[in-house]
Parts: C-alpha cells; sequence; structure tokens
C-alpha cells in the first residue's frame, strides 16, 4: 500500500503495535540474534503480521526524522501538524517512558504516519505505468523525463518544495533538469535516490535491485532496518549499508534487502532503452527470467536442461521470433505444452 493512501487500514490496532515496535527494536544497536529469531517466529504465526511490517517499513524508512517531513509536506505544514499533535505526543511517549527505548520509537511512529498521510493528500499525484512488453518514454512538467521499461509503473507527485516519484515496481532510466529549489527523489522499497544533477537507472524488481548513474551524481538512501528474514541462519547478521551513500558517474550499486552485494562501475545506458537484451555467457536461468518480464508466456526448465548454461546474443523484445531462435542456436528448444506456458530443453 503506497503512503498516500491510509496505512494498515484493515490491520488490528495490536498487530499494528507490535510491528512498529519490531521495526524499531530491529532498527536499534541493541538488536541481537534472539531478536531476530523472534521476530521471524513472529512473522510466521499470522499473515496479517507479515503485512503490518511491510506497511509501515517504508514509512519508518522514508520519514524517520521532522527534517524528512519538512522536505515532503513543506515546513509550514510540519509546524501546524506538530504543534496540533504535540499534547498527544507528549501522552502518548509519556506512558512508555519507563519501556526500552524502541517502544517510544514505535509510539512516535503513529504520530509520523499520521502526518505523513494527512500531508501527502494536500498532494496531487499522477501514475503512469506500462503493461507486460511495452515501454514508455515520459516527459514531466519540469523538463525532466522518465524511460520506463515493461511492466513498470511510477507515481509522480511536484509540490512546491519536492519533486517526489514512486518507483512502485519496475525498472526505470530518469533524466533529472535541474532545479536547486525542489530536490527530485526517487523512492523504491530498498530506500531513496536523490539526484544531485545527474541520469540514472533504477530497478526495483523481485530478481534485482539496482541504482546505477549514466551521468552526474546521485545520493542514495537505503532504509535502517536489515532484510526481514525467516530462516534461522547467520544472514541475519549482516553488516547493514550506511545510511547514506554518493555515487558518481559509472558507479552502480545492486541490493538484497538493504545489503550492499554488488558494487561496481558501469557506463553502459541499459540496452531496454534501445528495445534490445544484449547478454553475454549469461546463465540461462538468467536470460529466461529477463526475457519474461517482457511477454506472457511462462518458460519451465526440464530436467535435463542446465540452468547454468552461458547464453550470448541479442534478444529484439518486440519480435516474438527472437529468443526462441537465439535459443536454438545455443541447442535449446521450446517446446509448448499448453498456450502460454513452454518447456525449455535440448534441441533433439
Amino acid at each position: 500500500m503506497s503512503m498516500e493512501e491510509w496505512i494498515g487500514e484493515k490491520i488490528p490496532d495490536d498487530i499494528l503495535d507490535a510491528a512498529a515496535m519490531w521495526i524499531a527494536r530491529l532498527d536499534s544497536e541493541q538488536a541481537d540474534r534472539h531478536d531476530r529469531h523472534a521476530f521471524a517466529a513472529w512473522l510466521e504465526e499470522d499473515q496479517l503480521h507479515a503485512q503490518a511490517y511491510s506497511e509501515l517499513t517504508p514509512v519508518w524508512a522514508r520519514v524517520s526524522t521532522l527534517g524528512d517531513l519538512r522536505d515532503s509536506i513543506g515546513s509550514g505544514n510540519v509546524v501546524a501538524m506538530s504543534s496540533a499533535v504535540r499534547s498527544a505526543a507528549s501522552e502518548t511517549v509519556g506512558t512508555v517512558a519507563a519501556a526500552p527505548w524502541w517502544n517510544v520509537a514505535a509510539a512516535v511512529l503513529f504520530i509520523v504516519i499520521g502526518l505523513v498521510a494527512s500531508g501527502l493528500q494536500k498532494v496531487p499525484g499522477t501514475t503512469y505505468d506500462t503493461s507486460v512488453g511495452e515501454q514508455q518514454h515520459l516527459t514531466l512538467e519540469d523538463g525532466s523525463s522518465i524511460h520506463l521499461d515493461t511492466n513498470s509503473r511510477v507515481l509522480v507527485r511536484y509540490s512546491a518544495h519536492k519533486r517526489l516519484v514512486t518507483l512502485e515496481k519496475g525498472e526505470a532510466v530518469f533524466v533529472v533538469a535541474e532545479d536547486r529549489d525542489r530536490p527530485f527523489e526517487v523512492v523504491t522499497s530498498f530506500g531513496a535516490v536523490r539526484a544531485l544533477g545527474t541520469e540514472f537507472l533504477v530497478s526495483d524488481l523481485a530478481e534485482r535491485k539496482q541504482v546505477a548513474v549514466l551521468k552526474g551524481a546521485v545520493q542514495v538512501q537505503a532504509t535502517a532496518f536489515g532484510p526481514a528474514l525467516t530462516e534461522f541462519d547467520e544472514r541475519a547478521m549482516q553488516p547493514k549499508m550506511p545510511t547514506r551513500r554518493t555515487l558518481a558517474k559509472g558507479q552502480a550499486i545492486t541490493f538484497k534487502g538493504v545489503v550492499v552485494v554488488d558494487d561496481k562501475h558501469t557506463t553502459a545506458k541499459p540496452d531496454w532503452l534501445d528495445g534490445v537484451l544484449s547478454w553475454k555467457e549469461i546463465p540461462l536461468s538468467e536470460a529466461i527470467a529477463e526475457y519474461s518480464r517482457y511477454t506472457n508466456i511462462r518458460y519451465q526448465l526440464a530436467p535435463q536442461m542446465d540452468p547454468a548454461q552461458p547464453i550470448t546474443g541479442d534478444v529484439i523484445t518486440s519480435d516474438i521470433k527472437a529468443f526462441p531462435a537465439l535459443l536454438l542456436a545455443h541447442g535449446i528448444q521450446l517446446t509448448e505444452r499448453r498456450p502460454g506456458w513452454c518447456i525449455v530443453s535440448p534441441e533433439n
């Protein structure tokens, strides 16, 4: 659920309270392996637990300070609303003053949620999306542009203080027009990206979460908490990325949760801007996953098919014959078992 909608409207208050406590607790320096194990068990108790956690975590990450609120909804709104809820905040925090600090933070979180929901409702937004196989080039009112890849969606909200774009799903390239009075920020499920006069790529896909700078620079602010894990292993103790990091032209980082798993240099624009997917010895499974974003056909590997077989070549995304032809050149055939479903196997 996006932040401009009411958060947690169908979730019981006690579950929202517990989710807020867990978010604040896991973000603290005092959280240990036992806490993460207990949290994983709590998540698995009820589907609503995971839903509450999922809905509240972006709020915690995006507006953890009033400074963030001031940028998002304007200093006037922050002052007015802070005055209106000051007594409620004091009363709420006072009742938990003897509790661990994360309980206090959890109580404050709900006050922040109210501020954000009220403020963002005043900023009109426009949603743009692409269907499977479609791409779209958008020119915004300030001269900035967005290149939306297949099956992607953005919510654009401009105010007197900020240009805010929420990448709700998919992948996009942003070319930002300069406006020193209104920062340009892209919000994702893994954090926020602020443009510093630039052209950059943001991917928020199931298989890839990435920021790559093509021109200029960006500032990346990852979510403050670690990834939500349900497995009891040492991965729960992975180090977190610094809260903020500046990337220059040619730099790219890829995330798993908020942990940086790949930090590299790149100078090339994504091939899909030209309607092409270019691969050089990538595993077959990755090629299928990437191409599947451009088609409604689903692919299943036959048991005898090696998912690591390297694939090299170009595929024109608008040509339905291009992908099968490339696979055939690698000794791989596609067999349609039923409409919209193909088996991937070695060529007979």
